[in-house]
């Protein structure tokens, strides 16, 4: 690595630590150089750090407190939100990412970048998430950032478009499996996905790739499978 690219790195760590730091605890983390925005701890199946399998490690200087799961699998991680502590607005969120905009090198070789992830599944704070980037992306303080969204997939195809209008440049989705019956035991799909399974995430998958061809925002897919989900 240059040192110049090494500068631009350590820069760009910096304005990313400077977002954590201005955020309720709980609500942002860094991992790779990279803001992480926890909009919820809730989720509509099984966590998607839980489904990557026992082996699996969120490293510790994102923040997560981490517990032995009770059923012997892989450890349970929570961002340590205080307890009864409301979950952020769109207002909260939008100024988490005006600080990671403001203390960005302007001479940056990349802009900044936030993923919309964390202990929960995000897409059950949509309306935050779609409300956030219309705060920081409108008007004319609107902000230079690229948005990215990781998700499980079990929400209806127009959430995939609604997602493409708000301004997400990519979607990773996580696809435990790719038998119906093996990704029911591992994602063990809860009331808030309203019956979803395997098939709706493919029918979500291919709305993004349509959402994506159809509008150059939403330009990248990608899928996480874990490891020995097909074995």
């Amino acid at each position: 690595m240059t040192a110049i690219a090494a500068a631009a790195n350590a820069a760009a760590g910096a304005a990313v630590a400077a977002a954590v730091a201005a955020a309720r605890p709980g609500i942002a983390y860094s991992l790779g150089g990279v803001l992480y925005l926890n909009l919820t701890q809730r989720c509509n199946a099984t966590p998607l750090h839980e489904t990557r399998g026992p082996g699996f490690q969120m490293p510790p200087e994102t923040g997560f407190n981490v517990a032995p799961s009770p059923s012997g699998g892989a450890p349970v991680y929570r961002l340590p939100l205080p307890p009864g502590a409301p979950e952020p607005s769109a207002a909260e969120a939008a100024a988490v990412l005006r600080t990671l905009c403001a203390t960005w090198r302007p001479n940056a070789p990349r802009p900044p970048s936030v993923v919309f992830a964390g202990a929960g599944e995000p897409l059950l704070a949509l309306q935050v998430l779609l409300d956030t980037l219309r705060l920081a992306h409108c008007g004319p303080g609107a902000l230079p950032f690229v948005a990215r969204v990781t998700t499980n997939g079990l929400f209806p195809p127009a959430v995939a478009w609604q997602l493409r209008d708000a301004g997400v440049t990519r979607a990773t989705v996580a696809l435990a499996s790719a038998e119906p019956r093996q990704y029911a035991q591992l994602m063990r799909p809860q009331a808030e996905a309203s019956g979803l399974g395997l098939e709706d995430v493919c029918a979500f998958i291919s709305a993004l790739v349509e959402a994506g061809g159809a509008c150059s925002r939403l330009r990248s897919l990608r899928a996480l499978t874990r490891p020995d989900a097909c074995s």
